[in-house]
């Protein structure tokens, strides 16, 4: 099946409810396995490729995304309800970089949530503690931003 009927669309995605803790934890443990499958691509490779510009172009790739660490979830926030909105599909297949790109978009929910919390409150005694997870936030987008994949051939 090529995809909906010429003059219907597909629904847009419904947002979904998550807890801070639970997004968060979803966008690294979403990109692990596509690290995961990148290191299997990488192995799975006969050897002069795995020595070669497609091996090296993918142990960049699995780098990156190994590089962002996945911060702790200070407990007092850690259970704040809000909601995510997933992109929307185009196609069934969607790519690696599609799927990194969404792990981001993840972390930047979180992100806004904390920035609000932050400017609400900014005399609370864990500001600085959601400060930092903001940046933790920054950097692994900034990381994954970055990756390159590289094609099938």
């Amino acid at each position: 099946m090529r995809g909906p009927p010429v003059g219907k669309r597909r629904a847009p995605p419904e947002p979904v409810k998550f807890t801070l803790g639970e997004l968060i934890s979803g966008a690294f443990s979403d990109a692990e396995g596509l690290r995961d499958e990148l290191q299997e691509w990488h192995d799975n490779l006969p050897e002069n490729f795995q020595n070669g510009d497609k091996g090296s172009a993918l142990e960049e790739a699995i780098g990156q995304i190994e590089a962002a660490q996945q911060p702790d979830v200070p407990e007092d926030i850690a259970d704040d309800q809000l909601t995510f909105t997933p992109a929307p599909r185009k196609r069934r297949h969607v790519s690696r970089a599609d799927r990194l790109a969404e792990c981001s978009a993840m972390l930047v929910a979180a992100k806004e949530h904390l920035e609000e919390k932050i400017r609400n409150e900014p005399e609370h005694k864990d500001a600085a503690d959601w400060q930092e997870l903001v940046d933790d936030c920054d950097d692994a987008i900034a990381e994954w931003d970055n990756v390159e994949f590289p094609g099938m051939y």
